[in-house]
C-alpha cells in the first residue's frame, strides 16, 4: 500500500492567498490531555509568517488513544471540535443521543464530562465530575435542530392518516392531585417512502384552559392537511381539527369508544364477562351489523330503567360511530389505523422518561428541541456518527463556529415559558 504524502496530513492556511504556503506543526495549546495542535504558515507571497488552527481544531483525548482506529493519535491528529468549544463533536453527538434515549440533562452532562475526563481533581486518585446541566442544555439549544434537519418534515403526510393524542405532566412527578404544568401534543403519520406509521411531530405547550388554540397552532405548523385523522373525543382536539382541517375525515379511536361502553355498563352493574351486553362490545365497532348486534343485546336487558338509560346512551353513540362504520372498509388498516394505540405507546414511553423531572422542565423552546431528539430515537434515526457528520458539515459552513449566539432560548427570570 502506498504511503500517504506528508502534505495530505497538513491543513491549508485559511487566509486568502495562502493556499500554497508552507505549513508545519508548531506545537500545541491547551491543558494536558486535551492539547490542540497549532500550525505555522510561511506564505509564499511574501506575507508575514503566522500561526493558525484548523477550521475545526483537533484535540487529543485524555489517553491519547483512538477507540475506533485502535491506535494512538499522532501529534497532529484527534477528534474535531467547534472553535471555542472545549468538547469534540463526537462528545456532543454522544450526549444528544443520550438525551434522545430519555436521559436527563444532568445525566447526559455528567456522562460527557466523565468520558472526556474533564473534572475537578480532588487528589491524586479522586476526580469529581460536575452534574450541572447547562453544558448539555447549550448543546441541545444549538445542535438539536442541526441533527434533526435531515429528517425534518415540512408538511403533513399527503397520503394515509394522521393520529393525534396528548399526554399531560404535573409539577410533582405526575402523581394524582398535582398541578398540571404542561402537555406534550403528538402526531403520527404515514411515511409513504418507508411504508410505516411514525412520529411526525411533538410539541410541549403550557397547560391552559383554551387548549383548542394550542392544538390549532400545532396542526397549522406544517403545510397541507391529511385525508383522515384518528383521535379520541377530547373536546379541544376535535374542535381544533374541525377548524384547521375542515375537509379531513375524523375517525374516533375505537379502543376509547369500547372503553366508554364498558364504563357505561360498569356504572349500571352490567359489565359482566360472559353476558351478551359485555361480549358484544369487542366486535361492535368493526361493522354496522356488529354494532346492531350489540345494540340488540343492550336493549334486551330485562330491567326497564336500565334499558331506558342504555337506549339513551346508544342514541348518542350511534350518531358518532355510524358514519365511520359505513366508511371503515374503504380505509386499508395499515396506513389508516382505527385506534391511537401505536401513538399511545410512544407517549407512555415519554411519560416514563419525563414525568419524574417535569417540575424542573420550565423552558418550552429547550424542551421542544429535546423532543426532536426523542422523536429521532423513537423513529430509529438516533445515530452518534450521523449526528457528528451533520454537526461537522454545519460547522464547516460557518467557518467552525455555530451560527447565532448561545442561550438565546433562556426565559426571562420569573417568567417560565412552560407554565400557564
Amino acid at each position: 500500500m502506498a504511503r500517504p504524502r506528508k502534505d495530505t496530513l497538513r491543513p491549508r492556511c485559511p487566509r486568502p492567498g495562502h493556499a500554497t504556503s508552507s505549513v508545519w506543526l508548531y506545537g500545541t495549546r491547551g491543558p494536558k490531555g486535551h492539547e490542540r495542535p497549532r500550525w505555522r504558515c510561511v506564505p509564499s507571497n511574501g506575507d508575514k509568517p503566522h500561526e493558525f488552527s484548523e477550521t475545526l481544531p483537533r484535540q487529543t483525548t485524555h489517553d491519547g488513544f483512538c477507540g475506533e482506529c485502535e491506535r494512538a493519535y499522532a501529534p497532529s491528529e484527534g477528534p474535531q471540535g467547534a472553535r471555542d468549544y472545549l468538547y469534540p463533536i463526537r462528545d456532543v453527538a454522544r450526549a444528544l443521543v443520550r438525551v434522545g434515549e430519555g436521559a436527563s440533562y444532568r445525566e447526559a452532562a455528567y456522562a460527557a464530562r466523565r468520558h472526556a475526563e474533564r473534572g475537578r481533581k480532588l487528589s491524586s486518585r479522586q476526580v469529581r465530575y460536575s452534574e450541572h446541566a447547562q453544558l448539555v442544555c447549550d448543546w441541545i439549544e444549538v445542535f438539536a435542530p442541526v441533527v434533526h434537519e435531515p429528517h425534518r418534515d415540512l408538511a403533513w403526510p399527503a397520503t394515509g392518516s394522521v393520529v393525534l393524542d396528548e399526554v399531560p405532566f404535573h409539577t410533582n412527578s405526575g402523581v394524582q392531585g398535582g398541578a398540571r404544568a404542561f402537555s406534550i401534543l403528538a402526531a403520527m403519520g404515514w411515511d409513504a417512502e418507508a411504508e410505516v406509521m411514525r412520529l411526525w411531530r411533538l410539541e410541549a405547550v403550557p397547560e391552559r384552559r383554551d387548549m383548542a388554540r394550542a392544538w390549532r397552532a400545532f396542526l397549522c405548523s406544517l403545510e397541507g392537511r391529511p385525508e383522515r385523522v384518528v383521535c379520541d373525543r377530547g373536546r379541544a382536539m376535535v374542535r381544533a381539527v374541525g377548524e384547521a382541517w375542515p375537509h379531513s375525515e375524523v375517525h374516533y379511536c375505537e379502543h376509547h369508544l369500547k372503553e366508554r361502553c364498558h364504563s357505561k355498563l360498569r356504572d349500571l352493574g352490567l359489565d359482566v364477562p360472559g353476558t351478551p351486553p359485555h361480549d358484544t362490545i369487542e366486535r361492535a365497532l368493526s361493522s354496522v351489523a356488529r354494532f346492531d348486534e350489540m345494540k340488540a343485546a343492550w336493549l334486551a336487558v330485562g330491567n326497564p330503567t336500565l334499558r331506558k338509560r342504555l337506549a339513551s346512551y346508544l342514541r348518542g353513540l350511534e350518531r358518532v360511530v355510524m358514519p365511520q362504520l359505513r366508511r371503515r372498509s374503504s380505509w386499508p388498516s395499515r396506513e389508516h389505523p382505527y385506534a391511537t394505540g401505536a401513538l399511545e405507546a410512544h407517549l407512555e414511553w415519554l411519560r416514563r422518561k419525563v414525568s419524574h423531572r417535569a417540575g424542573r422542565l420550565t423552558n418550552k423552546a429547550r424542551l421542544d428541541r429535546a423532543l426532536l431528539l426523542m422523536m429521532l430515537h423513537r423513529n430509529g434515526h438516533s445515530d452518534e456518527r450521523a449526528y457528528a457528520e451533520s454537526i461537522r458539515a454545519w460547522l464547516l459552513a460557518g467557518e467552525g463556529r455555530p451560527r447565532g449566539g448561545r442561550r438565546v432560548v433562556t426565559d426571562v427570570r420569573g417568567a417560565p415559558s412552560l407554565r400557564p
